[in-house]
């Protein structure tokens, strides 16, 4: 299943579109996901896990990025210096892992 038709899914499944702070938080929409990892949230942990089993998409409850609000109109614009978030972008990037963010819908 590509990316894209996951969040249409899940917008079919709740009758309403999704909120502004979910969806593609991370990566590519267009890539094809048979493998998916579940979890609260993009912690390295949980993204080595993902890229060790071949899993091209994690479905995460919490924000990719620290602090919250940080990929938001406003948020604090160096967040991508963050050791965490520099540590998730290159986890992410070398497995080539897509981040979805359903938190409300």
């Amino acid at each position: 299943m590509k990316v894209s038709k996951l969040i249409v899914w899940v917008e079919n499944k709740t009758g309403s579109s999704i909120h502004p702070d979910e969806g593609i938080r991370f990566g590519d929409p267009n890539v094809d996901a048979d493998k998916v990892q579940i979890s609260w949230m993009a912690s390295a942990n949980a993204i080595r896990a993902a890229g060790e089993r071949s899993a091209r998409l994690m479905l995460v409850h919490e924000s990719v990025f620290f602090p919250y609000n940080a990929t938001e109109k406003g948020g604090q614009s160096d967040f991508l210096t963050w050791r965490v978030n520099t540590q998730r972008v290159a986890l992410l990037s070398e497995y080539g892992i897509t981040v979805v963010r359903i938190h409300g819908t």
